[in-house]
């Protein structure tokens, strides 16, 4: 007898379940109806989820980047990187890169769109499920200098050397010749890299000719020159025309 008045409340408990789903079904369809054609059905618009109040899984979904990549860069993609007469071919090699198996050496002018460009292809990796990880050069010569713990040195050794991919954003920053110190510190981490199988972005306001003078010396250069595609970038400052 208590089975059968067991089995009874389960049956009327499962029966109201039923109801209460289909009433919020109904509800829910209701609501949506009354809203503008193409309102989320997620969230009714408003971007938070109607049950956690955390953003919108569909109208906010969660930014996927390269590590270390500037918060202005880290919508950058190779799909919304403005293409024109003038950064066509880059545009093109910068998205067969990928597929391909060299680095990739971007010069062009201070403003020009090679950070940006350099950003895009390390965020389409990262989407791609391609570890993947964007430093500033003159950053990294600062934080490679003797006077750190030997943990801290280990940690930024496996990030340069370790990353499947890797930006090395403005090289050839230095306003005179570089140092003994830049110059070995540069060729050891790009050599490095290499060594283990990993691919390198580098990006520079000089061409590689007036990298190795800056350098007054031809080792990284040749190194480049050999493995590298070079994509240079001819657009106008687009800090200046933002500013106008």
């Amino acid at each position: 007898m208590e089975q059968l008045n067991m089995r009874a409340r389960l049956a009327e408990l499962m029966a109201s379940m039923e109801c209460r789903r289909v009433d919020a079904e109904a509800a829910h369809a209701a609501r949506l109806a009354a809203l503008p054609p193409g309102t989320c059905a997620v969230c009714y618009g408003t971007r938070r989820d109607r049950e956690s109040g955390h953003p919108c899984r569909v109208c906010d979904p969660p930014l996927v980047c390269a590590a270390g990549v500037p918060v202005a860069f880290q919508r950058s993609r190779l799909s919304n990187w403005e293409t024109n007469s003038t950064t066509a071919a880059a545009h093109a090699k910068a998205s067969a890169f990928l597929a391909g198996t060299r680095d990739m050496f971007i010069t062009g002018a201070v403003g020009s769109g090679k950070t940006r460009l350099a950003c895009a292809i390390a965020n389409d990796a990262a989407v791609a499920r391609l570890s993947a990880r964007f430093v500033r050069v003159p950053m990294v010569l600062h934080q490679l200098q003797p006077g750190r713990s030997p943990e801290e040195m280990s940690a930024l050794e496996r990030q340069l050397f370790s990353q499947p991919l890797l930006v090395l954003d403005d090289i050839g920053a230095e306003r005179d010749v570089a140092t003994d110190y830049t110059r070995r510190t540069l060729l050891m981490i790009y050599e490095e890299r290499w060594d283990r199988g990993h691919r390198t972005i580098l990006t520079s306001n000089k061409t590689l000719s007036q990298l190795a003078e800056m350098q007054d010396d031809d080792r990284l250069v040749s190194r480049l020159a050999g493995r590298a595609d070079v994509v240079t970038v001819t657009a106008p400052d687009q800090r200046l025309l933002r500013r106008g």
